[in-house]
């Protein structure tokens, strides 16, 4: 997709995957269909527009595989972060959505929003009568976001499992895992290996869903230096995202976010599929 100025499979070592926030699809409450089987008719007989929180977002991608699957063409709407389009959804502007279920599970619940599957291989307890993308015919579509813990390769093993076990420690206190999977989030925590096969999977299974779309960044990423004052230096200001067919979309104006990683500034044009919190630094190592 393109190219920066780290090998995330490389320079990093896996040592928690904490959160995993599944996917749910939701359309807007104006729209005559009550089931994923009557959106895939429905928009084989009318184009639709499927917002998503920006390009090479988990939105994005879902929308696409969502595509591959059906054969349903869907227009991408792309805004600067989920609230917005969800939004957007709402007040009727755009079709559907796949969203993180935490963001979206009050608008289902106050008919704002319709749910019609729920992207994860079991159901949730915060949406229990929405059914499984699986339940209803594309055992495929499965997504979300998911937040892990990393730290630089060659950290030694035993820190690794020290930090591994103080993250399960802290997720698994009572009033912390209450609090998150009311929100309707997972709490997978398990080994560093886990989290190493899902990155794998998730690399092998989304990557060829990009290479199959012809999804591509208009212009290539690096790994900014920091300009004097711990400022990062001037980074790109737009992308744009080529369909399938070559023809380019609308250019938006991008919303950049800096991660201080080791002195260097990484721009967060791609939201992705899962978000990697980085330890650039332990003290005392």
């Amino acid at each position: 997709m393109t190219k920066v100025g780290y090998d995330p499979a490389k320079d990093f070592v896996p040592v928690a995957l904490m959160l995993a926030a599944p996917n749910v699809l939701v359309v807007k409450a104006a729209l005559p269909v009550k089931s994923v089987q009557e959106l895939i008719a429905y928009g084989k007989a009318r184009r639709l527009t499927n917002a998503s929180q920006g390009i090479g977002a988990s939105g994005h991608l879902i929308g696409e595989q969502f595509r591959q699957l059906t054969g349903v063409e869907l227009t991408h709407v792309h805004y600067r972060g989920a609230a917005l389009a969800v939004q957007d959804v709402v007040a009727g502007h755009v079709d559907l959505m796949f969203d993180v279920v935490s963001l979206t599970r009050e608008q289902v619940l106050s008919g704002q929003l319709r749910a019609l599957a729920m992207l994860s291989p079991q159901r949730n307890p915060v949406l229990p009568d929405v059914p499984t993308a699986a339940e209803v015919g594309l055992a495929g579509l499965e997504g979300g976001a998911w937040f892990g813990l990393m730290a630089p390769a060659g950290t030694p093993r035993p820190i690794v499992d020290w930090l591994n076990a103080q993250t399960r420690m802290a997720y698994e206190a009572s009033e912390v895992s209450e609090r998150l999977t009311k929100q309707g989030l997972r709490l997978p925590l398990g080994t560093p290996e886990d989290f190493a096969a899902l990155i794998a999977a998730d690399s092998k299974r989304w990557g060829d869903v990009i290479r199959r779309g012809g999804i591509k960044l208009e212009r290539q990423l690096s790994v900014y230096p920091r300009s004097r004052g711990n400022k990062p230096s001037a980074l790109p200001r737009a992308i744009a995202c080529n369909s399938a067919a070559g023809k380019p979309r609308e250019r938006r104006p991008l919303a950049v976010s800096s991660i201080a990683t080791s002195g260097k500034s990484v721009p967060n044009m791609i939201c992705d599929v899962g978000t990697i919190l980085v330890i650039a630094a332990i003290d005392g190592l």
